[in-house]
């Protein structure tokens, strides 16, 4: 995961939110930071917390509690919640602090309506384009993740780890297209897929769970069965819309 290495001071909100009020005392999974760039290891951290679900969309970021939990003061806590905002991650409402981006049904409709556009047209260009040792690439990305299981590795994977190899193949797939302009495209929609990935990564709970939701995409885009890999990619993709309006449609209900 890369969390762009942004450090310009933002002097709009210099001020720390006023709420802050002593948390609860539940841990949200984050690490003690002993070295490197403060702010851009905080920033990978709330990364990888609000990907993971432990931080809920919507939710306010607690600078207090976030500071206690890795044993550093708020100033590079805050330069933090900066960089994920200009990522798209968070947003700033003043005199309350920084929260979680929320999705909406409708946001979620209009992402995987772009996704199927996208990514048929990148399965296309890919059978057409990609020689027999690109497509291998594919082969390879399941060999890998399966091994990780094989091997014991899996267990220890983290939530966030998983929803980035799941967005790895179909990344990889519009790598395959060769098409410049569409994995530019595509890279603009990785932020607001993060965001509504964490609605359901429980789901992923191994690597090989992730293999086998694209296992038959895989076999019809190394047999370049047009056809077959549009359809199941359409399949794929309609299933994790609903199973992500479904998340949200509960989470609106608590």
């Amino acid at each position: 995961m890369d969390i762009p290495g942004e450090t310009a001071h933002d002097s709009r909100r210099s001020e720390a939110p006023p709420d802050e009020r002593a948390p609860s005392g539940e841990r949200i999974g984050l690490t003690p930071i002993r070295a490197g760039s403060l702010a851009d290891e905080v920033a990978k951290q709330l990364f990888a917390t609000i990907v993971a679900g432990r931080i809920r969309l919507g939710e306010r970021l607690s600078e207090a509690a976030i500071a206690r939990e890795l044993g550093i003061s708020r100033g590079p806590i805050r330069e933090a919640q900066r960089l994920l905002e200009r990522r798209g991650l968070l947003v700033f409402k003043p005199r309350r602090g920084f929260f979680v981006r929320e999705m909406t049904l409708a946001q979620i409709a209009d992402l995987f309506g772009l996704r199927r556009v996208l990514e048929r047209y990148a399965i296309e260009q890919a059978v057409a384009r990609a020689d027999d040792l690109a497509l291998r690439r594919l082969a390879l990305w399941r060999e890998r993740l399966l091994a990780m299981d094989t091997n014991g590795e899996g267990r220890a994977i983290s939530a966030d780890t998983l929803v980035e190899e799941d967005i790895a193949i179909h990344r990889l797939i519009c790598t395959l297209s060769t098409n410049a302009s569409l994995q530019a495209v595509y890279e603009y929609t990785l932020t607001e897929m993060r965001l509504a990935l964490s609605l359901i990564n429980l789901g992923f709970r191994s690597p090989t769970r992730i293999v086998e939701s694209h296992g038959r995409l895989i076999d019809a885009l190394l047999a370049r069965d047009t056809a077959t890999a549009v359809a199941e990619m359409e399949r794929h993709l309609d299933h994790s819309r609903m199973r992500m309006m479904e998340r949200l449609s509960e989470r609106g209900a608590d």
